[in-house]
């Protein structure tokens, strides 16, 4: 579908993801769950404008984006200390959700960990 498409092409080029990026949500939880090429110290807002536009798209990839999300904010806010030169202090990361549309109703609300 379009909006996926165009969806993708955007995170991919906003976020400076990496060429094998794939454009589907198991390869943007990868990429997200990863982020080696930011410095992984630094806390990270994703803001996603007309989020409603996602939900024309379907509620499955609606659903499947914010589960991506919540699982990033989660896994990002557990420090990495195996004594490897990939460790990592705990790290902030929220996506914010921007809806134009005042019809949009958010029946959950989902809380990311506190860091």
């Amino acid at each position: 579908m379009q909006i996926s498409a165009d969806f993708y092409n955007e995170v991919s080029s906003k976020l400076k993801l990496p060429d094998y990026f794939r454009r589907n949500l198991n390869a943007l939880d990868e990429c997200i769950a990863d982020l080696e090429w930011v410095d992984g110290k630094s806390p990270v807002v994703i803001v996603v404008r007309n989020a409603d536009m996602m939900l024309r798209e379907t509620r499955v990839f609606f659903e499947g984006f914010v589960d991506v999300m919540t699982g990033a904010g989660e896994e990002w806010a557990r420090p990495v200390q195996d004594g490897n030169e990939w460790d990592r202090p705990a790290v902030p990361f929220h996506t914010v959700l921007h809806f134009e549309s005042a019809n949009v109703v958010v029946s959950e609300v989902m809380v990311l960990p506190t860091i």
